[in-house]
């Protein structure tokens, strides 16, 4: 009789207040993020491991590796490009059964939403996070860990998932909402794909089978597209605000740069229903005139934009004005590619 082989969750460390330390552990506020190496965020897990006995598989072993190590305030181009070859190489390996990041709470949902995007897949790829360092007496990184782990484990789990606070979230809805609570996320008007209830999980099933069906209206690239641009076009945000002028766009475009930084798209996070002042939309009007491709989104958190009005620019499809950056700047390198293929 033939003996399968142990699957695998593979546990990539990228840095983060998870594997922060402070100076004064009871300080959760002055601490130094990307310091804790994986193997040990993994250990501190496994001493306060509750969700093992539920798991769908006894048959897994845990391998972790460091991918990078750094605050993700300062996440980069190049490192979501290591991430995702990762990401893609492992997951191509029959015994992967599923894939846990633990990554910074600052730009966790453009990482997501990155992977999102790019990663094709049904196996479970979920990034995972802490709001206290992991020497705080009230760490939530092991438990958060924890549940990352459990989830990788559940066969009904599929495509990029964030789990945090016991509560898990899409790569397509995560948002950042507040600054120092545990409970930081949000899905915005988005259904939770599941949360833990008094150390159970429970999965919206309608949200898990829609979560890899997402992708498929968006940019349909592969690493070996992103190898061939050493920086990505460039794509800035720019909020609408009381007193907002086209100053900043104007300084934009005056910019002295060489071809490869020179400005390419803009997102702009409108007020309310994504409106731009009188001022503010002139200078947008006149970058869109130049070539600049301009995507009109909010600063609110929650709602979708709606109305004939917000047809004068491109629509961010709903993303908020980070992740519709990140949208921006993959359809611009594809329409690169599609001109050079021409």
């Amino acid at each position: 009789m033939e003996i399968s082989k142990p699957q695998q969750i593979i546990i990539l460390g990228t840095g983060g207040t998870i594997a922060g330390q402070a100076e004064i552990p009871e300080d959760s506020v002055n601490y130094t993020a990307a310091v804790v190496d994986i193997s040990q965020l993994v250990d501190s897990a496994k001493l306060t491991h509750q969700y093992g006995a539920q798991s769908d598989s006894t048959n897994t072993i845990l391998l972790s590796e460091q991918l990078v190590q750094v605050d993700s305030k300062d996440m980069s181009f190049e490192i979501w490009k290591r991430l995702l070859s990762r990401c893609q190489d492992l997951l191509l390996q029959d015994q992967v059964q599923a894939i846990v990041i633990t990554h910074g709470t600052d730009t966790i949902e453009e990482t997501a939403y990155f992977l999102h995007v790019m990663l094709h897949t049904e196996k479970p790829v979920i990034l995972t996070c802490a709001m206290r360092p992991a020497n705080a007496p009230d760490s939530d990184g092991p438990q958060n860990l924890n549940h990352a782990l459990y989830l990788a484990t559940q066969k009904r789990a599929k495509g990029v998932m964030v789990v945090c606070a016991g509560e898990v979230h899409s790569g397509q809805s995560i948002q950042k909402i507040h600054t120092t609570r545990l409970n930081a996320f949000s899905s915005g008007d988005d259904e939770l794909i599941g949360r833990f209830v008094e150390g159970k999980l429970q999965l919206s099933m309608n949200t898990v089978n829609n979560q890899v069906q997402q992708t498929q209206d968006l940019p349909h690239l592969y690493i070996s597209d992103l190898e061939r641009f050493e920086q990505p076009p460039r794509v800035e945000v720019i909020m609408n605000h009381a007193d907002a002028n086209g100053l900043i766009v104007e300084a934009l475009l005056q910019q002295n740069v060489s071809q490869q930084q020179k400005l390419r798209g803009i997102v702009v996070a409108g007020t309310g229903n994504g409106t731009i002042s009188t001022s503010l939309e002139s200078a947008l009007l006149r970058a869109q005139k130049s070539g600049v491709v301009i995507w009109r989104s909010t600063r609110c958190v929650y709602g979708k934009l709606d109305g004939k009005a917000n047809a004068i620019f491109g629509d961010s499809h709903g993303l908020s004005p980070v992740k519709a950056r990140i949208a921006l700047m993959l359809n611009l390198i594809r329409s690169d590619l599609l001109a050079v293929k021409s």
